[in-house]
């Protein structure tokens, strides 16, 4: 009996040794949210692009979200010049004002699925992500191009002006994919430049 105990509080040692000595992800500026994303990726923080730092309110809670690209190591490309697509990370504001990372693309959620492997859209347009949200699973859409000026929900007929390029629209609620369509200012589908 002694043997396990002794082996219970060497594993409760171990755990609290790995929770406690990971870093604090915060996200309070800019350079916190590029150094903290670079611990994230194991990478130095000039492999991480920011493209998009944008606050939003939700049920009482503040987040911070952060759009970035990061290096592109695929041995077929040169790496010093070509950056991946875009990713996403979610900080949360806790009581003391700091914001805490709560998660990346490629972060593990409900069993298996992950952000990197929900990310679908018109490529260097825009970009839905599809994320576990305070009411269960909703979407964000990342728009990149300049020339979508609306952003519409064919299924329901929503309409998201965009403001400003880029531009994130959080916590949308969950459609199937393929349901946003890009519009210029005419109305006409927008088209790549």
């Amino acid at each position: 009996m002694r043997k396990y105990v002794i082996l219970a509080v060497l594993l409760l040692a171990a755990v609290l040794v790995y929770f406690l000595g990971k870093p604090k992800l915060l996200g309070n500026d800019r350079e916190q949210i590029q150094e903290s994303i670079a611990a994230f990726h194991e990478v130095e923080p000039e492999e991480i692009q920011l493209e998009l730092v944008q606050d939003a309110e939700e049920q009482g809670e503040t987040y911070r979200f952060a759009v970035y690209l990061r290096r592109d190591k695929k041995e077929d490309r040169d790496w010093e010049e070509a950056w991946d697509f875009p990713y996403l990370a979610v900080f949360q504001q806790r009581r003391n004002g700091d914001f805490v990372k709560m998660q990346y693309n490629g972060d593990r959620y409900w069993l298996s699925r992950s952000w990197e492997r929900f990310s679908y859209g018109l490529q260097d347009m825009y970009y839905v992500y599809d994320v576990p949200g305070p009411e269960g699973r909703c979407q964000f859409v990342y728009v990149m191009d300049e020339n979508v000026a609306v952003l519409r929900n064919k299924r329901t007929g929503e309409v998201y002006e965009i403001t400003d390029h880029p531009f994130l629209i959080p916590f949308l609620p969950y459609a199937d994919l393929g349901s946003f369509s890009a519009e210029d200012a005419a109305g006409n589908f927008a088209h790549k430049s």
